[in-house]
C-alpha cells in the first residue's frame, strides 16, 4: 500500500468515526486511525483495521482490530483485539494505567473494560497478571480472575507484583 493511500485511508478512519459518533463538542478531542476502516451502517460496526489508535482525553486504545459500535449517535462499545492489545488511561494525579491482552472489550454505558488473554495490568508500583480482568473507568476497581481458557500462557492464576 503507498504512502499516500494509507495516510488517506487513516484521514478517512478519523473522519468517519468523528462524524458519526456524535462526540463534537464533545469536552475531550476524540481522535482515531488505522488503515482501513469498513462501515455497516446497518448496524452502527465500524471496523478499523492495522495499526488502530483510539484516543479520547485519558484514555488511548491501540491494537490491530477494533470495531467501534455507534448506537443513537454515541459509542456504546469498543471491542479489539490485537497482538497485543493495549489500553492506557492518565489518571488525574498523574498516575498512568496500562494494560495489555489479546482482546478488550469496552461497554461504555457502564464504564467498564473486560480484558482477556495473558493480561497485564501496570500501576505505578505494582502490576497484576491473570487470564481476566475486569476494570471500571469511573471507580477504577478491577477484579482479576482466572477464569479464562487453558490457552493463557501463564498456569492460569492471578499474580500480584509490588515493586517499592
Amino acid at each position: 500500500m503507498s504512502l499516500a493511500r494509507c495516510n488517506a485511508d487513516r484521514l478517512l478512519a478519523a473522519g468517519i468515526l468523528f462524524l458519526h459518533t456524535g462526540l463534537a463538542g464533545a469536552a475531550d478531542a476524540f481522535t482515531a486511525t488505522a488503515d482501513s476502516l469498513t462501515l455497516d451502517r446497518s448496524t452502527g460496526v465500524q471496523t478499523l483495521r492495522g495499526k488502530v489508535r483510539i484516543q479520547r482525553g485519558e484514555v488511548l486504545i491501540t491494537g490491530e482490530i477494533v470495531q467501534v459500535t455507534i448506537v443513537n449517535d454515541a459509542i456504546s462499545r469498543i471491542l479489539g483485539q490485537g497482538a497485543p492489545i493495549r489500553f492506557t488511561q492518565q489518571l488525574g494525579n498523574g498516575v498512568v494505567v496500562q494494560t495489555q491482552s489479546r482482546k478488550i472489550d469496552y461497554v461504555t454505558r457502564s464504564w467498564t473494560l473486560q480484558f482477556s488473554g495473558d493480561v497485564i495490568l501496570h500501576r505505578s508500583h505494582w502490576q497484576v497478571r491473570a487470564p481476566e480482568i475486569t476494570y471500571n473507568l469511573r471507580n477504577r476497581n478491577f477484579t482479576a480472575s482466572a477464569r479464562s481458557s487453558a490457552s493463557s500462557r501463564d498456569d492460569g492464576r492471578v499474580t500480584f507484583t509490588y515493586h517499592p
